[in-house]
């Protein structure tokens, strides 16, 4: 039987055994409705206005992303890898203690934040493309280059926004076990761990502009990002066919590669010595001391007198240099290809 509903003052009062239903979707909506409050504050003057009006397109697409619950979920990834890497180290009886929470995070974004910037913006232009919304863009005063530029801006500031934000949340829940973190080299690997998600993003930016569909963009990343597992072989084929046998110059030919660069970078920023092993390995053969235990992949035990271009610096720039030209490249095809 039904039960009546009492109406008072124009409200119909709900019976009690249908308020807990009620109760549950108020838990259930309201994170959605503070989001979207969140979202809202710019019509209430707490966005940077003059960032907003500058940027329209790169803050538009900025705050789409915010909306994304794949972005949450690959920032709680970060946490959780890293997070979880520096409570099981590669070796059970090693403890790092607050610096190796550092360098388990810089290879939890050196892995995951790379495949993460790959599928971040491997549609950037190709979506546009195949909606025909980049035509309906390109008629508002925008040049080609604009639309490119804040593209990659928007996604960017995503991509980097949720990385640091893990980064961050994952050195204050390891505080509480291992101390607070050395703030130097945990504000210097949030800088080398951006310009790491840069190169893998401005590669697919750069393919997105090239290509003409999103899965022709993803073969080409994915072939990309696979070939530096495979580098040192080929980079070894190609010295030995030139009859070069420089140690020096092996070295240095690895450290093209973009994550052997950000390696080299990232035990940079730490102290460690100069090495293009994955900064959690390193630091778990070198004592609190700075003295080697266990040598690996370390140049100064390799050459000796280490050459210029072998310096951390150097890998630095390789870095920068991968975040800039292939997107570079990329738009002096991309500013006359056919659009229509």
């Amino acid at each position: 039987m039904n039960r009546p509903k009492v109406k008072s003052q124009g409200i119909t009062l709900v019976p009690l055994v249908r308020r807990s239903r009620i109760q549950a979707y108020i838990m259930i909506y309201t994170p959605h409705i503070l989001e979207e409050m969140y979202l809202g504050l710019e019509d209430n003057g707490y966005q940077f206005r003059g960032i907003t009006k500058r940027f329209p397109l790169a803050t538009r697409h900025f705050k789409t992303k915010l909306k994304n619950r794949y972005y949450w979920l690959y920032g709680f990834i970060i946490l959780v890898l890293g997070t979880g890497a520096a409570t099981n180290s590669l070796h059970f009886d090693y403890q790092g203690g607050s610096a190796y929470v550092i360098t388990t995070f810089s290879w939890a974004v050196g892995l995951i934040g790379s495949l993460a910037a790959i599928f971040a913006g491997y549609s950037l232009v190709t979506s546009d493309q195949a909606s025909g919304r980049i035509r309906l863009i390109l008629k508002l005063p925008y040049t080609r280059w604009r639309y490119a530029f804040e593209k990659f801006l928007g996604e960017a500031f995503a991509v980097i926004a949720f990385t640091s934000l893990a980064t961050v949340t994952g050195f204050a829940v390891s505080t509480a076990l291992y101390g607070l973190p050395p703030v130097l080299p945990a504000i210097g690997i949030l800088v080398v761990q951006a310009g790491n998600l840069l190169v893998w993003l401005s590669l697919a930016m750069a393919v997105s502009m090239v290509v003409k569909t999103g899965r022709r963009a993803v073969a080409v990343l994915m072939v990309l990002f696979l070939s530096t597992w495979v580098w040192e072989g080929v980079a070894n084929s190609i010295l030995r066919g030139i009859g070069e046998q420089s140690v020096a110059v092996r070295l240095f030919a690895y450290r093209l590669e973009p994550y052997r660069a950000y390696s080299v970078t990232v035990n940079w920023m730490l102290g460690l010595p100069n090495s293009d092993l994955m900064a959690p390995l390193l630091m778990e053969h070198v004592d609190p001391n700075g003295s080697i235990i266990i040598g690996p992949g370390i140049v100064s035990e390799l050459v000796g007198d280490i050459p210029w271009f072998l310096s951390e610096w150097v890998s630095a720039l390789v870095l920068i240099l991968w975040e800039t030209v292939p997107m570079l490249l990329a738009y002096r095809r991309f500013k006359t290809a056919d659009i229509s």
